[in-house]
């Protein structure tokens, strides 16, 4: 079993995960909106977001990230070279507005890592704000971005979606927030740091009764988000301090693919 535990392991922290994630809710738009799968679309967003989540992750750890000497963080380089390599050849080959669109949301990736000019803070570690751009990064992304060539900016349906997926992310952050509040430095002021573990909750559930509610009036397919939003308000109950492993980092996480599923199921069956 060493070798399937040595994968799974490389697996969650090559960032691989997370960007299956935010593929499968890139897909899971195309499908709201009945819109052809742009396979070249959907690789660049699983390409870009190991890229940036890994730079996220390991740059600022290792200071000199060209050099680096842990043998781990070297393979997740290496995997990070390899698919920038082919994220820059199908960057090339999107329209102008899905670059621009692309660009943008990138720019606000880096912001969110790098320190400001003449600054030694960046957006991360801003008082409240690291939820709010992660969750506007991942909507744009997940969203925006598929929807880029579109022509459906001016729709009602685009911005409902965009406010409900902003909101999910929101709340599917909530756990993470919740495991890393005894190593966050109280500086980050997250929410659960602020109005504490159990309000964090009852506020997850209002948004996601929100959520319910932009489902009910806009939804395709009522049964996969009822169903999604019930797991989700499940995990959002068990979170606490003390998680085990990877009950963020692989099982919440997998909620955008899960969602995909009942999707899929729910049109197509």
């Amino acid at each position: 079993m060493r070798p399937v535990v040595y994968f799974f392991q490389f697996y969650i922290k090559s960032s691989i995960h997370p960007a299956l994630a935010v593929t499968s809710l890139s897909l899971t738009t195309l499908l709201q909106f009945d819109q052809s799968i742009d396979l070249l679309v959907l690789f660049f967003i699983f390409s870009a977001t190991i890229i940036t989540y890994n730079f996220i992750k390991y740059a600022v750890v290792a200071k000199y990230y060209v050099l680096v000497k842990n043998a781990e963080i070297k393979k997740i380089q290496n995997l990070s070279f390899l698919v920038g390599f082919f994220a820059v050849l199908s960057f090339l080959q999107l329209s102008k507005q899905t670059q621009i669109a692309a660009f943008l949301f990138g720019l606000m990736s880096l912001l969110y890592a790098l320190p400001f000019p003449f600054q030694k803070q960046n957006f991360r570690n801003q008082w409240g704000a690291k939820i709010y751009i992660v969750a506007l990064c991942w909507s744009g992304v997940s969203v925006a971005l598929p929807l880029a060539d579109s022509h459906l900016w001016d729709s009602c349906f685009f911005w409902s979606t965009w406010l409900q997926r902003y909101l999910l992310i929101i709340v599917w952050m909530l756990p993470f927030e919740i495991r890393d509040i005894k190593i966050d430095p109280p500086t980050l002021k997250t929410i659960p740091q602020q109005i504490g573990i159990k309000k964090t909750v009852i506020l997850g559930i209002v948004l996601l009764s929100f959520c319910l509610l932009l489902s009910i009036v806009f939804s395709k397919a009522l049964f996969a988000d009822i169903g999604m939003l019930l797991l989700t308000t499940i995990f959002l109950i068990k979170s606490a301090k003390n998680q085990s492993t990877y009950f963020s980092s692989f099982w919440v996480e997998s909620l955008p693919v899960f969602w995909l599923g009942l999707y899929v199921m729910a049109l197509f069956l």
